[in-house]
């Protein structure tokens, strides 16, 4: 592990532990944080964390922390020195082991060759499926939660191939992957899905639940048409045992869509206590509405796919699940 001794002029830092000093919280367009750490020589300096590069760490003074791929800047023939956030950078806590990290994504449509309102727009939704996971490897995410639409309704050999190798990283990685069908989908990705569900990668959620930890259930129900869900259908159960318990869905929902067919607090009265969270995919752009039952968001798309003229960037989700409580951050693509 470096030290402050290590910290050259533009240069990348391959790794080093630190302890806040203090953390001063800036969040404007730029800088999101600006900290004083100190290395394991007692060396203190600053640490600037630049909002470009989606920083994910709430920062605690007293904390210990390892940086990885910090920027390096000096100056007064290198007796100042400074790190900076980068666009390979990582951060973890080292003094505190969360019992569960989730990463949260939808949407993804592998297949789409075209944006839905600009024809003219080129994405690459297979890519940013296999960039989205390449960035739960990166932050250690334990599994990944997929809220519905993995793929579109067709999808080309070449499109499975760059999910195939996706899947490949994920089992390589330990990354366990659950997910439920959406109002999309196609045969060969479902193919897909069901092959790497026998490896033991990918789950299929339902309302019987899977066990993520000890402490912590997932739920999911497939997507139905409006007019056709019924939440006595859902089989949703009335008692929730595990200290989180979270639902995946794939619906436009009450009450954060007044015109929606689905009810999300006549699906949360069923069970004493109700979910803790519910995430939910179908609409591709990321929204963190305040619920009165819980916790909720709305994945978006890991790829730019929305219509809306102010669309915010495809994103993924962390949930940290630690002593029953659950933190969320999200971090775009």
């Amino acid at each position: 592990m470096s030290s402050w001794e290590a910290i050259d002029d533009r240069s990348y830092l391959d790794s080093i532990s630190v302890t806040v000093v203090e953390a001063v919280h800036h969040n404007d367009e730029k800088l999101d944080w600006r900290l004083t750490v100190e290395d394991s020589s007692g060396k203190q300096f600053e640490l600037e964390i630049w909002n470009k590069h989606n920083p994910l760490t709430e920062w605690v003074e007293g904390a210990e922390y390892v940086i990885r791929e910090g920027y390096g800047q000096t100056w007064d023939n290198g007796r100042k020195k400074k790190l900076h956030s980068s666009d390979k950078w990582g951060a973890d806590r080292v003094d505190s082991t969360p019992d569960c990290r989730l990463m949260v994504m939808g949407d993804s449509h592998v297949g789409r060759k075209k944006h839905p309102s600009k024809p003219h727009q080129s994405i690459d939704c297979a890519g940013k499926f296999e960039q989205a996971i390449e960035v739960a490897i990166a932050h250690d995410a334990d599994s990944i939660l997929h809220t519905g639409d993995v793929f579109h309704d067709y999808a080309t050999e070449e499109d499975c191939n760059t999910v195939d190798a996706a899947f490949q990283r994920m089992q390589d990685a330990g990354i366990d992957f659950y997910y439920i069908l959406g109002n999309h989908e196609c045969d060969r990705g479902t193919r897909l899905l069901k092959r790497w569900e026998r490896q033991g990668v990918a789950t299929h959620l339902d309302m019987e639940g899977s066990d993520i930890t000890d402490d912590l259930k997932v739920y999911g129900y497939d997507h139905r048409p409006g007019s056709k869900f019924s939440v006595e259908e859902m089989d949703v159960p009335t008692l929730l045992m595990s200290s989180v318990s979270i639902l995946v869905l794939h619906q436009t929902l009450v009450p954060f869509r007044s015109g929606a067919d689905v009810d999300l607090d006549e699906i949360n009265s069923k069970p004493f206590g109700g979910f803790d969270y519910v995430v939910s995919g179908h609409l591709h752009d990321p929204e963190r509405p305040n619920w009165d039952d819980g916790e909720f968001l709305y994945a978006g798309s890991t790829e730019d796919i929305s219509t809306n003229t102010d669309a915010s960037d495809p994103s993924v989700w962390f949930l940290t699940v630690e002593s029953g409580a659950v933190d969320t951050l999200r971090r775009k693509l």
